[in-house]
Order: C-alpha cells, then sequence, then structure tokens
C-alpha cells in the first residue's frame, strides 16, 4: 500500500550537529586545496610563521585574534617570532 510506513524499517539518523561538524570540515579541506587567488602576489606583513604573511588584496571574513601574527605573543613558544610590513608603493 502506498503512503502506509513499515514498522519494522530499521531508520539510521545523523545528529544534525554532527552533519554541520562534517560539512565544516569538508568546507575547510577544500579551501585549503585550492589555490588561493593571492598566490604570486606581493606579500605585504611577512612573518616568521607563513601561515600568518598578508599579501595585497587578501581578505579576511571573520577575524579573531588567533588569526593575527601577534596574537599569541605572550605564550612561551612566540619567543622569537617578528613580522615585517613591507612597502608596495613608492614614497612621494
Amino acid at each position: 500500500m502506498p503512503g502506509v510506513v513499515d514498522a519494522d524499517i530499521t531508520r539510521i539518523t545523523v545528529p544534525h550537529r554532527m552533519v554541520k561538524h562534517i560539512e565544516k570540515k569538508r568546507l575547510k579541506k577544500l579551501r585549503s586545496e585550492q589555490e588561493p587567488f593571492w598566490h604570486g602576489k606581493p606579500v605585504l606583513i611577512s612573518c616568521k610563521r607563513k601561515q600568518f604573511n598578508h599579501h595585497i588584496g587578501q581578505t579576511y571574513s571573520n577575524i579573531s585574534v588567533e588569526d593575527l601574527a601577534s596574537g599569541s605573543w605572550k605564550g612561551r613558544r612566540s619567543k622569537s617570532d617578528y613580522f615585517t610590513i613591507n612597502a608596495f608603493k613608492p614614497v612621494r
């Protein structure tokens, strides 16, 4: 009979939070595999740790203190970290 659900069928469900978490990880992996649009453009802020380099034209959607080059300088592992701001236009 159409429209009648059998009570003996086992239904496997996934919690909504888990689905969101998996999707977030999948998108993060896709973004990391793609070459960023600023690849090859000059570096505006260069850091000891290359993950904090900032290229000309690079934008951030959600920025937090952890995303900054100087964000965790109070920590013991940040000893001898540095960043350099490079000029990209000539001085008038």
